[in-house]
């Protein structure tokens, strides 16, 4: 059976069945510094954790450390447009 006919038949986007992730040398260093940046100052935003890792020499991007802290779940990707409101699916008025 082709690749064709077979992605078809169980509904995959061929270029998602050909993806391979591509993962760099030292991503799991910098996710682990991450974390541990994290865990040492407490309640701290993706924002600042990634202040602190350009002070110490490290290039990384914010995006990156967003998606890194989603993935572990150890700090908060805040945004202001929700904060103060206990539920954030409503709308303020």
């Amino acid at each position: 059976m082709t690749e064709r006919r077979a992605c078809r038949v169980l509904d995959v986007n061929r270029i998602a069945y050909r993806y391979e992730p591509v993962r760099l040398p030292d991503e799991d260093d910098i996710r682990t510094e991450i974390i541990d940046t994290s865990c040492n100052f407490g309640r701290v935003g993706y924002r600042m954790v990634t202040n602190m890792m350009r002070n110490s020499g490290t290039i990384i991007k914010g995006k990156y450390t967003a998606k890194a802290a989603l993935d572990a779940e150890r700090i908060t990707v805040y945004n202001s447009h929700y904060a103060g409101m206990d539920n954030p699916t409503e709308f303020r008025s």
